[in-house]
């Protein structure tokens, strides 16, 4: 049985256009911290913000003014300006599919940049944005976009998943004049993290097995410490189920392909599940299978985490599409939670 919880180089026709736009960068591997408080802002207080220097993680940019034209390129990032209740955003990739606590934005009001992999920049030129955001899977082109628009990435970092979260938060509220409120945002963040690690010692976590598995297209990769889904084992304490051998091959961002055999000889006693064909469709445009579909097989139906009932299907858009951000990161900390 499983349960589901419910918890993804510029045209010079760009310079031209922005002759006038400027942005002060340089590389650091630093990310900002800001002198929070647990305040509201009001419009003044976020006006006397500037001019304020970011430290993000692409380098430095110096923001002038309060933004008001703000072309927004990652949905982690799109969730926290939503939670902070700033209202400056104006266009972001409604091409991708947008999820659906986000979907407010999935509106003509806002300028379409295509797609979360591929936003166009002649669009952002047209736009006009007086701050531009970078994230995860736009961060490559961070380095074109800041010559011509002043632009802050929040690329989150893997290797420290928790705090990565909590620094892009920062990073957002700071840039647009919100920085009084980052703090009680991520002191949320600590909440859902100690009340994680209560759960996990109420299940008697300790010794039990487990492995995050994404499936897409009748494949199964699985994700280990590590890796962009490391941070499960992390916080709940419950060891890797695969041995090295089985995830040689393993790719920190993409995962190691593994049988269904390999997942019954490990005998997993938890199992979360993504899948990411829920979300984006298959990759060659036809019916996708769902995972449990994939999954529902004497193998896998033979692990303890199927006699159990502790295969857990993680909600798709929060887990693939969104990965951060104020509120998506306290829902993904919440599914943890009840799956132990």
């Amino acid at each position: 049985m499983r349960r589901t919880h419910s918890l993804l180089a510029l045209p010079a026709v760009v310079a031209l256009a922005l002759a006038g736009c400027s942005s002060s960068d340089s590389n650091t591997s630093e990310t900002t911290t800001s002198a929070a408080t647990d305040q509201t802002t009001t419009p003044q207080d976020a006006a006397e913000a500037f001019p304020v220097t970011v430290t993000h993680s692409a380098g430095e940019t110096t923001i002038e003014s309060q933004p008001e034209n703000v072309a927004v390129l990652d949905f982690g990032v799109l969730d926290t300006l939503d939670t902070l209740g700033f209202e400056g955003v104006t266009a972001l990739p409604r091409s991708s599919t947008v999820p659906s606590f986000l979907s407010d934005y999935d509106s003509d009001d806002y300028t379409d940049l295509g797609t979360i992999v591929e936003p166009d920049v002649e669009t952002i030129a047209t736009v006009g944005p007086d701050l531009v955001i970078t994230g995860g899977r736009t961060s490559s082109m961070y380095d074109d976009l800041s010559q011509n628009f002043t632009t802050v990435d929040a690329t989150l970092d893997y290797s420290d998943y928790v705090e990565g979260v909590k620094r892009d938060i920062e990073i957002v509220a700071e840039s647009v004049g919100m920085g009084d409120q980052a703090t009680k945002l991520t002191t949320a963040i600590d909440d859902k993290v100690s009340e994680l690690q209560q759960a996990a010692e109420d299940a008697g976590i300790e010794g039990k097995t487990g492995v995050f598995l994404l499936v897409t297209g009748g494949n199964v990769t699985a994700f280990g410490p590590g890796s962009r889904f490391g941070y499960v084992y992390d916080l709940t304490g419950v060891e890797y189920a695969l041995s090295d051998a089985d995830t040689a091959q393993a790719d920190d961002s993409h995962g190691a392909e593994v049988s269904f055999e390999t997942i019954a000889q490990a005998n997993p006693d938890y199992i979360w599940v993504l899948d990411r064909d829920a979300v984006v469709g298959s990759r060659d445009g036809g019916e996708a299978t769902s995972a449990q579909e994939v999954l529902n097989n004497d193998f896998v139906n033979g692990t303890s985490a199927a006699q159990n009932d502790t295969i857990t299907y993680v909600t798709p858009e929060r887990w693939y599409l969104v990965m951060q951000g104020a509120s998506n990161f306290p829902a993904m900390l919440d599914e943890l939670s009840a799956s132990l």
